[in-house]
């Protein structure tokens, strides 16, 4: 799981998000402290971003998970409510997408000496430490980023929407993918060359096995990106060319292009980065 994809799941969590969340943090937790099971609902909200949990047995632990940026707000109403409702509780471990470091410390301090309860917080950068540690985390990590972060690649042509030399659709898609591809590429190669590439790499950004696109539609695509009135051909059968050898997968008999899995998912990945920027 790319650890970009996720953070940026994670910041697109809202106030609406909170039983979604829920369902990730307790895929997190559960490899840590066992089962869970819900101890009380949380007042005030109707519980539409954080509920209370406690591992099976142990009711001295308590978790509650939330996506409210009033963290410390939250916790200090929680520890108030855990008085009457869970008077056993010694500890409470806060849950959030939230980036929160050492912005409750004065918070620890309240409930250590109001309500003799220790604070333990799992914010987004412990989501971020753990998210490749096993397969539950990383499976529930990616079915968020699915969600809330693939929706947003098509969008992030909209970036360059505000560039006054780009005066087309095309022409706006065409410069976010040689920014997305030129960096890793190898600079040796030539500009016209990753400059080609990267346009059939965004002619063919929907494209896989099921749904392939012909040459004479890419060299279309690509003639849509440039400048009219030049002959790109020869240009664009060189990138096909190059791209066959691990980029695109071909298929001689149709003379059809997509674009490879592994391709797909690299530019899936920069396309979060991108966005997450």
């Amino acid at each position: 799981m790319h650890r970009d994809r996720f953070e940026l799941a994670l910041k697109q969590l809202n106030a609406h998000d909170g039983e979604l969340f829920e369902q990730i943090a307790s895929a997190f937790a559960v490899l840590e402290f066992g089962q869970l099971r819900t101890v009380a609902s949380v007042g005030g909200d109707g519980g539409k971003d954080a509920r209370l949990f406690s591992p099976i047995d142990d009711d001295a632990v308590v978790f509650q998970y939330s996506v409210t940026v009033d963290f410390s707000g939250k916790i200090l109403r929680t520890a108030k409510r855990l008085k009457d409702t869970t008077p056993s509780a010694r500890e409470l471990i806060y849950v959030t997408n939230q980036e929160v470091g050492t912005k409750v410390d004065e918070v620890k301090r309240r409930l250590r000496k109001e309500y003799r309860l220790s604070l333990d917080v799992w914010d987004r950068a412990w989501f971020l430490d753990r998210v490749n540690l096993h397969p539950q985390t990383e499976e529930s990590a990616e079915s968020l980023a699915k969600i809330k972060v693939d929706q947003l690649a098509s969008s992030a042509l909209g970036v360059s929407a505000s560039l006054p030399s780009l005066s087309s659709s095309e022409e706006q898609e065409a410069a976010l993918f040689l920014e997305l591809t030129y960096g890793d590429e190898d600079r040796h190669k030539g500009l016209t060359k990753v400059g080609f590439e990267s346009l059939v790499r965004a002619a063919l950004r929907e494209t896989d096995s099921s749904s392939r696109m012909s040459r004479t539609e890419i060299h279309e695509r690509v003639a849509n990106m440039l400048p009219q009135g030049r002959d790109y051909s020869a240009l664009v059968d060189g990138a096909l060319k190059r791209l066959t050898k691990g980029a695109i997968r071909y298929w001689v008999k149709s003379d059809e292009f997509c674009l490879s899995h592994e391709a797909a998912l690299v530019l899936r990945d920069r396309f979060t980065s991108y966005a997450l920027i």
